[in-house]
């Protein structure tokens, strides 16, 4: 849709130099945008930035790094700090100090986490399995490609055409039993650690819960389809109790299922990617992508309760998006779209306490579980560790 000035330009109302004074105009006015939305927008919540590691070049430049201790350290996790960027992943442990760093090259792919990472060479079949100290676990031969869903005990091995899999111990680098043949194309899939299970969704629109152990299905559904059957995102709940599922197209459904694969509650969603969709789930709320944020559920009921859309300047479509949930139920999430990112925090009941606006692609949000008032931040500039100021040290 063309604007007003454009149109009028097109009848030969205004002068290329109106023209031009006005591009300058529109530019000045998204900056501004910018720059008013990159304050918070203060309610009640504050928040203080502890240390932050930037990424110059081949440099990592620090500021706010005090003495820490084992009491009362800048990180206090049970995992280390997990930073990821397209051609490097690293590692920093309770005092942000380096505990790893690795760059790969062109010639390879890797996936990664908090616990480790795997990287498969394009001219080759070896898939190295690494943990998050560095130490190599294992070689795997095999045509594959290794994908790390976020589980400390599993990694899968998909094949090339994701319609087989298998899996990797993650501990000793050992493969659990041979590849498994499906009868579809994996699109999502989660770890149940403590059913040491897996959930799938596959391209026809089915959803399949495996035993790892024994190598056999558990169960399968079909989940809501609209007009076209596909699973587009899934993700677990924090209590590892119920299954989010995202499927279908007009409408586009959000539906959460017992881990016996028994229905709960399904909602639409009100948005309807054609693409592989990012979901979360936390343990009172799960959020799915749409093209213009997220969209959070209540997860006892499957009412929606909020919709995070903060029209960013670029008007891209949301490219990533990521969620974090607290103990007591508030949110931190992200939703990036173009060259911004908007950071959120929500109280209890879903009210915005804080949004800031960054200039960066995207934004990853990790919450350390021993402390969950402090957030770490990764973005394409570097990592930042924050407080709320409300909490005490």
């Amino acid at each position: 849709m063309a604007l007003t000035y454009e149109r009028y330009k097109a009848h030969g109302e205004l002068s290329p130099l109106t023209v031009h004074l006005l591009r300058i105009v529109k530019l000045f006015l998204i900056g501004l945008l910018v720059l008013v939305s990159s304050r918070t927008v203060p309610d009640g919540d504050s928040m203080v930035t502890l240390a932050s590691v930037r990424l110059e070049g081949n440099r990592l430049v620090r500021s706010g790094m005090e003495a820490t201790s084992p009491q009362q350290p800048l990180w206090p996790s049970s995992s280390p700090l997990h930073a990821v960027w397209p051609d490097k992943v690293l590692y920093f442990d309770s005092s942000l100090n380096l505990q790893h760093a690795t760059r790969f090259s062109t010639n390879e792919l890797f996936t990664s986490d908090q616990w480790g990472y795997a990287v498969y060479r394009k001219t080759g079949t070896g898939i190295d399995i690494h943990s998050a100290q560095g130490e190599k676990l294992a070689t795997h031969t095999a045509s594959a490609w290794p994908r790390a869903i976020g589980s400390p005990a599993w990694l899968l091995l998909y094949t090339g055409d994701q319609a087989g899999l298998a899996f990797v111990d993650r501990k000793t680098g050992a493969q659990a039993g041979p590849y498994q043949q499906l009868a579809s194309l994996i699109t999502s899939a989660a770890l149940t650690d403590r059913e040491q299970a897996v959930v799938f969704g596959m391209v026809d629109g089915s959803l399949e819960k495996f035993s790892i152990r024994d190598a056999k299905t558990l169960w399968r559904k079909q989940p809501p389809e609209g007009q076209l059957a596909v699973v587009k995102g899934l993700a677990v709940d924090q209590n590892g109790e119920s299954i989010l599922v995202v499927s279908g197209s007009r409408p586009e459904t959000m539906t959460r299922y017992s881990g016996s694969g028994t229905l709960i509650w399904s909602t639409p969603t009100g948005g309807d990617l054609r693409t592989q969709i990012m979901v979360h789930a936390g343990r009172r709320h799960a959020a799915s992508q749409t093209a213009r944020g997220l969209v959070l559920f209540d997860l006892e009921n499957g009412d929606i309760t909020r919709r995070l859309e903060p029209g960013l300047p670029s008007g891209a479509r949301v490219t990533w998006t990521s969620f974090a949930e607290t103990g007591s139920g508030e949110v931190h999430a992200s939703v990036s779209a173009g060259a911004h990112t908007a950071v959120y925090h929500l109280d209890q009941n879903g009210n915005t306490k804080n949004c800031t606006i960054l200039p960066t692609p995207w934004a990853e949000i990790s919450l350390a579980d021993k402390a969950s008032h402090i957030i770490a931040l990764a973005t394409a500039d570097g990592v930042s560790i924050s407080r709320h100021l409300e909490s005490a040290p």
